[in-house]
């Protein structure tokens, strides 16, 4: 089991010795997670910031300098599982963020794409019913022969506007499944990120 002790637990000497190393590595480390998440901490509780590093990157970031690793050997027997389980953890958590960005840029060119289905459908029924009223206006005229003449413009106006209305109203379909399932990703990350939330 590993035990992990707070800034506040520790001697004065080593409180002196430890804190600067270890604000030195959140400085330098690469680590995306705890960039994150301290600055929530610091936020919130300021005051704990050291108690906070000293916890977190005991847990969560791989590499250590070699007087850190050495420290922190004291309170932990095997530190790589506790980061690896960590890790692993939060693989989820990204990959999911992934999924939902991904989700997210598939929406967009959807709606684009229906929006722009539908202008068209829009235009081309337009155009149906502007022949359609002029080959009404026509046949009152009695001029049924010209009239003829527009009918097949006119059906295939109508034809064009209802296979555009066909694929927009598929695409429809395809965007409301990935509204379920980016609704349903957003709910697991949800319940992440509140056990990620710090205590307070």
């Amino acid at each position: 089991m590993a035990l992990v002790v707070g800034v506040q637990d520790l001697d004065t000497e080593t409180h002196a010795d430890v804190d600067p190393k270890l604000s030195a590595l959140y400085d330098t480390t690469e680590d995306v997670h705890i960039h994150q998440i301290v600055p929530i901490y610091e936020r919130r509780t300021p005051q704990n910031r050291a108690s906070e590093l000293h916890s977190l990157i005991g847990t969560q970031v791989g590499t250590l300098t070699p007087e850190l690793d050495a420290y922190y050997a004291q309170f932990f027997k095997d530190r790589s599982k506790i980061v690896g389980d960590y890790v692993a953890y939060i693989s989820v958590f990204d990959n999911l963020l992934n999924r939902y960005h991904e989700l997210d840029v598939q929406l967009g060119d959807l709606r684009d794409q229906i929006n722009g289905l539908r202008s068209q459908a829009q235009a081309s029924g337009a155009e149906a019913q502007r022949l359609g009223a002029q080959i009404d206006a026509l046949r009152a005229q009695g001029r049924v022969a010209e009239s003829n003449t527009l009918v097949a413009p006119q059906n295939a106006a109508a034809r064009n506007a209802n296979g555009l209305i066909a694929q927009s109203n598929g695409l429809v379909d395809q965007y409301n499944g990935l509204v379920d399932e980016i609704n349903g990703i957003s709910q697991q990350l949800g319940g992440l990120q509140g056990a990620l939330r710090p205590f307070g």
